[in-house]
């Protein structure tokens, strides 16, 4: 999130958009109440961050945007797990509804172009009916009568995909961020769930492939009189902003979420002796940890 300019007002949303309702529900069509005029709604590709052996066709990553298009202010959104950039689009009206002189970006993440849309497609044209939308997706996995359906994709023929991590996660929306600030006005980036873990990594990742930030030490001092603070990457160009330790310290409950054997190693390591810089969660475990509750999930 770009900080604010203390000479231009924030709409009232601004604050807040980080923090996504988790029960949003998707939909398929972008008109505003009755009578209104549609929303414009445009679904477009750039190139991406390039991943070690990717081919072409998948170093890409979308943007559903929503709004007026010579907006110059833009949202930017991150969804969540197996979510679409049509997650976001109930709240992307809204906002644009709200707040003349935007647009909202809703990221479309490269892992998409690897979905097979083909009878979702077909019954967004009438071309199918729900029962065999049901049976095509889900229904086969019951009823083996159901012989016309849903082929995984071989792991070999996908090797590549193993590259995509949060490396290449913050790299396309990198891109994005990019393209929206090149629009001349402001940009506030927000997500949801998994979007969240993505946006918090851009927010202190140092575009120079060393992790770190300017403004971390700042940030995790607990005796911090701001609650919120610039962290600025280098090589990032602005600086972007994280709840500091303060706030977080000061907290009543605190969850730690991780999911998969490579995230417990990082726990591991954060719990033996060294400094909180290297890893700021250390701060957490060490300060607070009569009021943390870790979360841990396998993998699927």
């Amino acid at each position: 999130m770009r900080c604010p300019d203390p000479d231009r007002r924030w709409p009232r949303w601004a604050a807040a958009v980080v923090v996504v309702a988790a029960a949003l529900v998707p939909v398929l069509t972008a008109g505003g109440p009755a009578g209104a005029a549609p929303v414009p709604v445009r679904l477009t590709w750039m190139a991406g961050d390039a991943a070690p052996g990717t081919p072409l066709r998948y170093d890409r990553v979308g943007v559903l945007a929503i709004g007026p298009a010579g907006a110059r202010n833009v949202v930017v959104l991150e969804p969540g797990t197996e979510a679409g950039s049509a997650y976001f689009a109930s709240l992307a009206r809204w906002i644009v509804a709200t707040s003349p002189g935007w647009q909202v970006w809703s990221v479309e993440r490269r892992e998409n172009l690897l979905e097979d849309q083909s009878e979702l497609n077909a019954f967004k044209r009438h071309r199918a009916d729900a029962a065999q939308l049901y049976d095509y997706y889900l229904g086969y996995l019951k009823d083996p009568a159901v012989t016309r359906h849903l082929q995984t994709i071989p792991n070999e023929e996908v090797a590549f995909a193993k590259q995509w991590g949060m490396a290449v996660a913050v790299g396309d929306l990198r891109r994005v961020v990019r393209a929206a600030e090149a629009r001349g006005g402001k940009v506030v980036l927000g997500g949801h769930s998994l979007g969240g873990s993505v946006v918090t990594a851009y927010a202190t990742w140092d575009f120079g492939g060393h992790p770190g930030a300017d403004g971390l030490a700042e940030a995790m001092d607990p005796a911090a009189r701001q609650l919120v603070a610039p962290i600025r990457a280098a090589n990032a160009g602005e600086p972007r902003l994280t709840l500091t330790g303060r706030m977080i310290l000061r907290a009543r409950a605190i969850a730690l979420e991780i999911e998969g054997e490579a995230k417990l190693a990082t726990l591991a390591a954060a719990i033996e002796p060294g400094p909180e810089e290297a890893m700021p969660i250390r701060a957490v475990l060490r300060r607070a940890a009569d009021r943390l509750t870790v979360f841990s999930a396998k993998q699927a």
